[in-house]
């Protein structure tokens, strides 16, 4: 008797997550679906006057990386002078149906152009498409000096708002 009930117990551990679900799980298979946001993307960036809305008349391509458990990578050929910032990364959260939020960190490792030495913190707000192979982002840009004292965006020059669109990147 003892021998059934175990094979019952193991039993019903194991078909239980499949039929009662939870909140985790369904959070999970979102975030590692192939329409989920986990995967390599290419991004085209616009920066704009937070203000006025207004593009500032230029973009610019990124590479983002949102690896399983929530944490992301990036690189960008931003404007500015080569070499001034460094890869980004930060971390990942699935917000709810296909949206999604993320912050990264980048070094800005020299002053040149408008962007001061010090680091640039981004702030993502990501709705990927019904196909899983495109997304949206609206972002606010913050910058910090060498000090991690907050320097305010000064447009034209250095943008605090960006949209981006990106395109999952496929074998």
């Amino acid at each position: 008797m003892k021998s059934r009930m175990r094979q019952f117990a193991v039993a019903l551990a194991l078909v239980s997550p499949i039929f009662l679900g939870s909140e985790s799980s369904a959070k999970e298979q979102s975030e590692h679906s192939p329409k989920g946001l986990q995967g390599t993307w290419r991004v085209t960036v616009a920066p704009y006057n937070c203000a006025t809305g207004l593009p500032l008349g230029f973009s610019f391509h990124a590479l983002l990386a949102f690896a399983r458990g929530g944490t992301l990578s990036g690189a960008s050929a931003v404007s500015g002078q080569p070499g001034q910032f460094s890869a980004a990364f930060g971390v990942w959260e699935h917000t709810g149906p296909d949206t999604y939020s993320a912050l990264t960190d980048a070094f800005i490792l020299f002053t040149g152009g408008p962007f001061p030495a010090g680091r640039q913190e981004i702030s993502h707000s990501i709705r990927v498409s019904a196909d899983g192979n495109q997304f949206t982002d609206d972002a606010s840009v913050n910058y910090f000096d060498v000090d991690d004292v907050p320097v305010p965006p000064q447009p034209p020059l250095i943008p605090g708002c960006a949209t981006a669109a990106g395109l999952r990147v496929k074998r």
